[in-house]
């Protein structure tokens, strides 16, 4: 999974937060399973605006394994990403 978001952190994802949050931005982290084995589901969101910003979702394929993540996204523990960019 590192090496899947690796690929496309500085590409994709930091692009994407930026336009999204800006550059000053806290931002809290989840990773839980995909519906498909194998598939990774990382959301990002802004905890000072949770209720007005949509939240970034991004899916990541890997090799087909069992996944420790949780199935769920209310079972997912946050994360808080500090130097994102």
């Amino acid at each position: 999974m590192v090496y899947a978001l690796q690929k496309i952190w500085e590409t994709l994802v930091v692009t994407a937060l930026i336009a999204a949050f800006g550059y000053a931005a806290t931002l809290y982290v989840i990773f839980y399973a995909g519906a498909v084995l194998g598939e990774t589901i990382m959301e990002i969101w802004d905890p000072q605006y949770a209720n007005s910003k949509p939240s970034k979702v991004f899916k990541l394929k890997q090799a087909p394994q069992s996944s420790p993540l949780p199935e769920y996204r209310s079972e997912a523990k946050i994360l808080e990403l500090e130097n994102w960019n």
